[in-house]
C-alpha cells in the first residue's frame, strides 16, 4: 500500500473519513473502507481525486491509497445457529379467543355461502327430477322417497367433506384459512414452523370435538397461557399473529 501524503498502512479503514470528487462534485465524508469499495466497484478510478484531513490538497486515488482494490476486510458468514437463536429470541404473540372467534365467523360465512349454493342446486335438481318422474309416470312419491333420502345423505357427506377439506387445504398450504388471513393470524407447530397437510387434517377433526362439547374446547383458549384450544392441545399446534 502506498504511504504518500503521510498515510500509514496501519490506519483504521473503518474510522478515517475521506472525501472524493465524482463528476466534478465533492462527495463524502466516507470511511476508507467505503472509499475502497467504491474503487473496487469501478465507481472511482485511479485518477479520481480524494482528500482527507491532514492532506495539503486533493490528490489522485492511486497516489493516496495505492491500487489495492481487491483486498478488503469481509465480515464472516453468520452461522445458521446464530440466525436460529436470533429468531427464537423474537417474542411470539399468541392469538387469543376473540380474534380467533372472529376468524371462525368469517370462515363460517364463506363455508355457509358455498354450502348454500350447493344445497340450492341439489334442491333444484331433486325437484325437477321428481316432477319429471311424476309427469311421465316413471315413479311416484313413495318410490322416489328412498332415492331422496340417499341423495340428502350424500349431500350431507359432501357438506362435511367441504368443511374438512377447506380447513385442511388452507392450513396445510398457507397456515391460515381466509378468516385467519383476514385477521392476520396463522396456525403453526410448537417450534413456529408451518404445519403439514396431515396435521391440518387431524386438526380439522379435533376441532369438531371442541365444538361438540358445547364449544368448551374453543373457550379453553381464553384461559391457556399460550391461547391453546382443545384441538391445539390434541394436535400440538398454536395460533399466532403473523410477523
Amino acid at each position: 500500500m502506498a504511504e504518500s501524503n503521510g498515510i500509514s498502512p496501519s490506519r483504521n479503514v473503518f474510522i478515517m473519513k475521506w472525501f472524493y470528487v465524482e463528476n466534478g462534485v465533492q462527495q463524502g465524508p466516507v470511511t476508507e473502507y467505503e472509499l475502497r469499495s467504491l474503487r473496487s466497484s469501478g465507481k472511482l478510478t485511479s485518477s479520481s481525486l480524494v482528500w482527507r484531513d491532514g492532506m495539503e490538497d486533493w490528490a489522485p486515488y492511486d497516489q493516496s491509497l495505492g491500487e489495492e482494490t481487491e483486498v478488503l476486510p469481509t465480515p464472516p458468514t453468520i452461522a445458521s445457529e446464530v440466525t436460529v437463536d436470533l429468531q427464537a429470541d423474537q417474542p411470539i404473540r399468541y392469538a387469543g379467543f376473540w380474534i380467533r372467534a372472529g376468524a371462525k365467523i368469517i370462515d363460517g360465512f364463506i363455508l355457509g355461502a358455498l354450502q348454500m349454493m350447493i344445497a340450492m342446486v341439489f334442491a333444484i335438481v331433486a325437484g325437477v327430477s321428481g316432477a319429471i318422474a311424476e309427469s311421465t309416470g316413471s315413479g311416484n312419491a313413495e318410490e322416489l322417497s328412498p332415492l331422496f333420502v340417499v341423495g340428502y345423505l350424500l349431500l350431507w357427506i359432501l357438506m362435511f367433506a367441504i368443511s374438512i377439506g377447506y380447513t385442511t387445504f388452507f392450513h396445510g398450504r398457507y397456515g391460515a384459512t381466509w378468516g385467519k388471513m383476514a385477521l392476520g393470524i396463522k396456525v403453526v407447530s410448537p417450534t413456529g414452523e408451518s404445519i403439514n397437510y396431515m396435521r391440518a387434517f387431524g386438526r380439522a377433526f379435533a376441532e369438531m370435538l371442541s365444538g361438540i362439547i358445547i364449544y368448551i374446547g374453543y373457550i379453553m383458549a381464553g384461559f391457556d397461557s399460550e391461547k391453546r384450544s382443545l384441538h391445539d392441545l390434541i394436535c400440538e399446534t398454536r395460533v399466532i399473529y403473523k410477523k
